[in-house]
């Protein structure tokens, strides 16, 4: 028989945060749509080439989409890993730096289109500043359970 799991209270609201993400995802995605379409950029091109981009204002703004899209796909996987590794011990402090990511998040969508070059101004270092606490939560969390394994 199997011993069930056990998850400690406020981990649901991690589990809100990771399904607040996936619909920023595909907020991102719409977002990418529209400026292919109007770019008329086919698939399967991933991105607009260096001279469709220079000549048209659509197709410059549909990377952006594209990036923003990508940027936030490449740091997901370490988010929902490093959020459940936390939340075993402090769900609350996950789910706090799980939400202020996602805010971070939106902020640097919202800043890639409004001005790239300006676009962690507007959310893109809130959501490293709460990955990297992510990351440094979870490493001591994980401390302690290899510690705890080798009896300190």
């Amino acid at each position: 028989m199997m011993n069930p799991i056990v998850l400690p209270e406020g981990f649901h609201l991690i589990l809100a945060n990771l399904v607040a993400t996936c619909i920023l995802l595909q907020i991102q995605i719409s977002i990418s749509m529209k400026y292919r379409k109007k770019a008329g950029v086919s698939y399967p091109q991933l991105y607009a080439n260096k001279e469709e981009q220079e000549n048209n204002p659509a197709a410059f703004k549909f990377n952006c989409a594209q990036r923003i899209h990508q940027n936030t796909l490449e740091n997901f996987p370490a988010i929902i890993v490093l959020s459940c590794v936390v939340g075993t011990t402090f769900p609350l402090a996950a789910a706090i730096l799980g939400f202020v990511w996602n805010v971070g998040r939106v902020g640097y969508t919202y800043g890639y289109m409004k001005a790239p070059e300006k676009r962690n101004r507007y959310g893109g270092h809130l959501a490293s500043f709460s990955g990297l606490g992510l990351v440094l939560t979870s490493s001591y969390v994980t401390g302690r359970w290899i510690a705890a394994e080798l009896g300190f």
